[in-house]
Parts: structure tokens; C-alpha cells; sequence
């Protein structure tokens, strides 16, 4: 076995702590190079102008349409959040630029930045708008890494790859709001793919790549560079590229270092309504920001009167307090009526009808009307008249003299009898004023000085049995209302008249608005005899009675008629036979007849003429046969005529010394014209008579002619 020395030993012991001191060195060397490469790429654009003349370098298309400054994006809990300024990436064409940073070889790299898509275009067939690569400068042409844009129907799809050629996602994500864009690199040395994984954050600032979720888009299958030490910014054409917004770009070695953190305290606010009745309830609305968002226990939260607080927290634990307080409202008030009616109520406080009973209520700032309604179906009866002159209605007790529509409206609920039979009968003890005034009283329905109730509006009927005949109880007791408790015709201008009718044996008594609450019934000679009347307003009438009347004024005609054996009035279309006065009434109308009948007598003529005939009778001449007649009040004269065409023969004859005319057997011995007549045939003889000639007898003899 070998063994140290004490030098030995303490030799051996100093290099050992030396051994130690070097190796803790080095790691502590190697821990500050790896914390000084992880942190790569911080660009807040936090100047303004041309990307080219603050630390950028343009490697395609230098000076055309030169990337510039715009206004910075903003992103809740991102540290780059309103930090100076962002880079406009036109669509226009022109400069490509680049910046680059300590070329580091992975194996994996992060980088995010903020993305704002401004195109107002719907639609882009899609181009690269920020990637990577190396060496970069201005002859940079190995770009990997390539996050693309584009616009379909007005929505915006991010993509990804190594090449030109991109994969999209399927997300539609909205133009003109600002997204944060994480990819995850990771670089594979050589000819082999470098997956891509891409996240398009929306709002909040994902502690670690879990928390982010599902990428939406990931790419294995493109090859990239070996390192990565530049990011460029890429201008497309108008036709492919969107218009979009870049901010806040940072490159790092892990998911952290690219996800930079607001530095700006949690801090809440607070803000209320207010109640506007007591009792009542209004919202409170937290609201947060600095700190590490998402953010639990924000949002409109329902609160009463009095003190009220909200703790908030952030995604990194962090608590604040919005707390404040909240005044009661005014007091509340209510008022209930009670109505009831007929078919429909309008409430005067809404200007609503309502059809239905119920309770119904309106509300005011804090004070509430309510309604408790009773609706009861409206009713009515129809009565068709006619009449003469005038119309006495019972329902009402009214006359009318002139033609209309009259309407009365009967209590549901009315407190009677409305007919009461009125008699006279000496006192008993149940009367009223037993002892007083007169010793007799009236009686009513049987009842000694009955105490009655009637309602305003209501007809009630009086009836006086045997008024007006020897016989009747009331007979010197003329029966007056009046607002006199004692009656007896002392007080005589005490006496109702208004709403009082007196018909036949009856009076019709109509209570008005104006009718005193109090009032009496009393006879208007006799102290004492009647009671008192209590006058109440009506329920509500849900019936109606309605009256359809015409009047006409009575009128008379009188026809003064005579004739032959009977007579038929058109009036009536009787057939009368005698004489006399005859009468028929058709609604208001009267007609009389005054009718005189006479015995029918006649007389008949047998004529016969030639040609025509003048009849003595009447004058007239007549060519036609035919019977005629002529009536002279009740005689009829009747001619039976027959007449026949006149005809003439004339014969012409010369005769020796005598003619006999066969027409007539007659012979004649002179020269003349002769006429012979037989009805309306006519003969006419023109005769020629010459006297008898000596007959000479000569002889002659002749050769060849004589």
C-alpha cells in the first residue's frame, strides 16, 4: 500500500480545492454565457423614421418604398405595450429589411411579436411578412422561419414554413386588432426538416408553452438554416401581400424570454350605479389592468345600499381591492284604487284600456298606482216603437214627442222594488210618525210609512189604485217628494218636480245628481203621513236599455165615394155593398170613407145600318158593328148594332113600248131611271122605251151585184 506524506497529503488537499475553485468557475462562466444568449433579440421600434437609419439593413429593393415607423400597438400585460413606436409593412413592394443579433444554433429558438392586420381590402391571396434566418445584412437570401399573412372574406389566416411556399391555419381572426405571435424553431443541422410550431394569442400572456395550448399551426416538413441570427421584415405586392402592423419583436431560447411581462403593478377600479328607489339594487363594474392578466374577479357584480368590496387577482397571484359605497334610493309609495265597470276600463293614470277584472299596476320612479278593476260584461235590449204623436217610456218614465234613439242604463244591483203600490190607511204603531200629524198615513207595498232607498238614475213607479174613481184610499192625499220632514201643503215650495212624471194612475219618480241625500214623501194637504227617502249614487249599470223610436203625427182623410151595386176601397181592398160611413187606421193615419151605393139599371138597342150609325144616346156614330153602352150614373144604355157595306148594281135597257124589270116584276112604258132598294143593295134600272116601227117589205132582183 502507498501512502502520503503530511506534505503529501496537504499537497494533494490544495489542489483539490483548486480543482474546485476552477470547475465552480467555469460553470459560473458557462451560466453567465448561456444567460447572456438567451435573452437574443429586444426591438421596441422605440425610435421613429426609416428602419434603415436605426439599425436596420436592407437586403432587397433599398430606398423603394422604405419601411418607416407608425404608431406602436398595445397588448394588456406585454412589456412592449405602448413602447415606442411599430413598423408599417406595406403591401407596396420595395425594401426588405433586417436586423440582426448574436447567431445562436438552437436547438431551439423562440420568437414573438406583435401582428395587426390593416388591410382594407376583403381579400389577399396571402404573402411573408416577417422571418428569419442568417447571416443577414444586405446580401441575406437564407431566410427559414416565415410567417405569413393573408385575407379571406374579409378574415384574416396566419401561416408558417421554412419556404415560400405557406401552410395556413384555419382560424379566422379579425382585421385591425392586434394578435401576439409566438413560434417555437427548432433548428435540425443539416438537409433535415426544422419543425415550426406557430400560436396566434388573441389576449393574456401565457406563463409557459402548456398554458398557451394547442399551436394553431404546426409545420414539420420544411427544412430551414442551421442557424439564425437576423429577422427580416418582408414587403409584398398589393395583389398577394396584406397591409399589416408589426411591434414588439423578441428572440430568445425559451418560451419566457419571448414573453416579455408588464412591469406596471396590478391595479383595480371601480364604478357604480345608482339606486333609484330604496330598497333597491344597481351595479358595480371592476375593471384591472397592469399586473399579469387574465384577471379573476372583474366584471359587473349586482349590489345593495351601503359599503361594498371586490379582490382581484392576476395570473401571477397578485391581489388589489376596489371597494367603495353606494346611496339608498328615495322612499317608495304606492296608491290602490278601486274600480269597477262595464265592457272596458281606461285608467287615467296609463291611458290603458282593460277588458279583463284584475289588479293592475303602473310604476313612476318609486312610487306605484294600482288598480284593483272589476269589469263586468256590458248588456243592453233593443225596444222598437212606433207610435202617435208620443210615447211614454215605463222604463224611464219619460214622454217623447219626438222620433230617436234613447238610452237608459239599469243598476246591476238595484235597492228597491222599483214599483210600489201607494194606499192610505189610518196609523198603526209601526208607522214612522204614529201619534203625529195626520192619523192616517200611507202604506206602501202593505208597508205602514216605509223607509225607502232609492239610487240616483232609477225610475220607480208610484201606482194609485182606483186613482181617479170613487174608491181609492188616496183620493184628497195628492202624493208629493219634498224636503220637508212634515209635508201638509205648509211647505208646499219644498216639492220636488225634477225627475217627476205623472202618467195615468201613476208617478214616475227618477232620482238626479241633484236630488238631495235626504228627502221625504208626504201628502201635500195632511201633515205628516209619509217617511223619509234616502237618495244613494247607483252601482256601476252594465245594462242599458236602449229604445228605438218613431213618432208620427196622428192625420186623417176623408173620401166621399159613390157607386152602382158595390164598392172596393183601395185603402183596405173591402168590397162594400151598402151605403155608409167606413173607417180603416193604418199606423197614424186614418181614412174615411163616405160611401153611397145605388141600384144598377139598364136598357138595350137593336140597331142594323148600312155604312155608319148616329146613336140618339150619346151622338156618336158608329161604322162598325159591335154591342156599345153608355152609363149615366148607375143606368147603362146598350146598342146592338149591326152594320153592313152598302152595294149598288146599275142595268142599262132599251125596249118597244114597255119593260118589265125582273128585279122588282114591275113593268115599264116609259124612258127614265128607276131605284130599287133592298137592305143596303141597290139596283138602278137606266130605261129606254121606244114606240113600235111599220114593217116594209121590198123585192129585188139582181145580176152580178145589187
Amino acid at each position: 500500500m502507498y501512502r502520503f506524506s503530511n506534505q503529501q497529503a496537504k499537497t494533494c488537499v490544495h489542489r483539490k480545492y483548486a480543482f474546485i475553485a476552477k470547475a465552480l468557475l467555469v460553470l459560473m462562466l458557462s451560466t453567465l454565457a448561456i444567460n447572456a444568449q438567451a435573452q437574443l433579440l429586444t426591438q421596441d421600434f422605440n425610435f421613429s423614421g426609416a428602419l434603415t437609419s436605426n439599425g436596420f439593413t436592407a437586403h432587397s429593393g433599398g430606398g423603394t418604398n422604405a419601411l418607416s415607423t407608425t404608431t406602436g400597438l398595445t397588448y394588456t400585460g406585454h412589456a412592449g405595450s405602448g413602447i415606442g413606436n411599430a413598423v408599417l409593412v406595406n403591401n407596396l413592394g420595395g425594401e426588405d429589411a433586417n436586423i440582426s443579433f448574436t447567431s445562436t444554433t438552437g436547438p431551439t429558438v423562440y420568437y414573438s411579436f406583435l401582428v395587426n392586420v390593416t388591410d382594407p381590402a376583403s381579400a389577399k391571396s396571402g404573402d411573408v411578412v416577417f422571418h428569419v434566418g442568417s447571416p443577414g445584412g444586405a446580401g441575406w437570401t437564407a431566410f427559414a422561419g416565415r410567417v405569413s399573412a393573408r385575407i379571406v372574406s374579409g378574415n384574416v389566416n396566419f401561416g408558417i414554413s421554412n419556404t415560400s411556399t405557406a401552410t395556413y391555419g384555419t382560424t379566422n381572426f379579425s382585421k385591425n386588432t392586434t394578435y401576439l405571435i409566438v413560434v417555437k424553431h427548432s433548428i435540425v443541422t443539416g438537409a433535415t426538416a426544422d419543425p415550426l410550431s406557430m400560436w396566434v394569442i388573441p389576449s393574456g400572456m401565457p406563463a409557459t408553452e402548456a398554458a398557451a395550448g394547442t399551436a394553431e399551426l404546426t409545420n414539420t416538413t420544411t427544412n430551414g438554416t442551421d442557424a439564425i441570427s437576423a429577422v427580416g421584415l418582408r414587403q409584398g405586392s398589393a395583389t398577394n401581400s396584406p397591409q399589416v402592423v408589426v411591434d414588439a419583436i423578441r428572440v430568445g431560447a425559451s418560451w419566457g424570454d419571448v414573453m416579455p411581462l408588464s412591469s406596471v403593478p396590478l391595479s383595480v377600479s371601480s364604478s357604480s350605479g345608482t339606486i333609484a328607489c330604496a330598497g333597491g339594487s344597481t351595479t358595480v363594474t371592476v375593471s384591472a389592468s397592469g399586473g399579469l392578466p387574465p384577471y379573476t374577479g372583474t366584471g359587473t357584480f349586482t349590489a345593495q345600499a351601503g359599503a361594498y368590496s371586490y379582490t382581484v387577482t392576476d395570473a401571477s397571484g397578485n391581489t388589489a381591492v376596489a371597494s367603495g359605497s353606494i346611496s339608498d334610493g328615495s322612499a317608495v309609495t304606492s296608491n290602490t284604487t278601486t274600480a269597477t265597470a262595464c265592457g272596458s276600463y281606461t285608467w287615467s293614470v296609463n291611458g290603458v284600456s282593460y277588458t279583463q277584472s284584475g289588479t293592475y299596476s303602473s310604476v313612476s320612479g318609486c312610487h306605484t298606482e294600482n288598480l284593483s278593476l272589476t269589469v263586468t260584461p256590458a248588456t243592453s235590449n233593443t225596444t222598437t216603437v212606433s207610435a202617435c204623436d208620443s210615447y211614454f217610456w215605463a222604463v224611464n218614465g219619460n214622454h217623447y214627442t219626438q222620433s230617436g234613439v234613447y238610452s237608459y242604463a239599469i243598476s246591476p244591483n238595484p235597492l228597491y222594488p222599483i214599483n210600489y203600490t201607494v194606499a192610505v190607511a189610518e196609523k198603526d204603531a209601526t208607522h214612522p210618525n204614529f201619534g203625529v200629524g195626520s192619523p192616517n198615513g200611507y202604506v206602501l207595498n202593505g208597508v205602514q210609512g216605509k223607509v225607502l232607498t232609492l239610487e240616483r238614475g232609477v225610475t220607480y213607479k208610484f201606482y194609485f189604485d182606483g186613482q181617479g174613481t170613487c174608491c181609492s184610499s188616496t183620493l184628497g192625499h195628492p202624493f208629493v217628494f219634498t224636503t220637508n220632514s212634515v209635508g201638509g201643503g205648509a211647505n208646499s215650495g219644498d216639492v220636488i218636480t225634477s225627475g217627476v212624471v205623472q202618467y195615468g194612475d201613476s208617478t214616475y219618480f227618477t232620482p238626479g245628481s241633484s236630488t238631495p241625500s235626504l228627502i221625504y214623501y208626504m201628502c201635500d194637504v195632511h201633515a205628516s203621513m209619509g217617511s223619509q227617502i234616502n237618495i244613494v249614487d247607483p252601482a256601476v249599470s252594465c245594462n242599458t236599455e236602449i229604445l228605438n223610436l218613431t213618432v208620427t203625427p196622428t192625420t186623417s182623410n176623408t173620401t166621399t165615394a159613390t157607386a152602382c151595386d158595390n164598392y172596393i176601397w183601395a185603402v183596405n181592398g173591402i168590397t162594400y155593398t151598402q151605403s155608409g160611413t167606413y173607417t180603416a187606421v193604418n199606423g197614424c193615419a186614418t181614412d174615411v170613407l163616405s160611401l153611397t151605393i145605388s141600384a144598377s139599371t139598364s136598357n138595350t138597342t137593336t140597331a142594323s145600318a148600312c155604312d155608319s150609325y148616329t146613336w140618339s144616346v150619346t151622338g156618336n156614330t158608329y161604322t162598325q158593328s159591335g154591342t156599345y153602352s153608355s152609363v149615366s150614373g148607375c143606368h147603362t144604355e146598350i146598342l146592338a148594332l149591326t152594320i153592313s157595306v152598302s152595294t149598288s148594281n146599275t142595268t142599262t135597257a132599251t125596249s118597244c113600248d114597255t119593260y118589265t124589270w125582273s128585279v122588282t116584276g114591275q113593268t115599264y112604258t116609259q124612258t127614265g131611271s128607276f131605284t130599287y132598294v133592298n137592305g143596303c143593295a141597290t139596283q138602278i134600272l137606266n130605261l129606254n122605251i121606244t114606240g113600235s116601227a111599220a114593217t116594209i117589205i121590198t123585192n129585188a132582183s139582181s145580176c152580178d151585184s145589187y
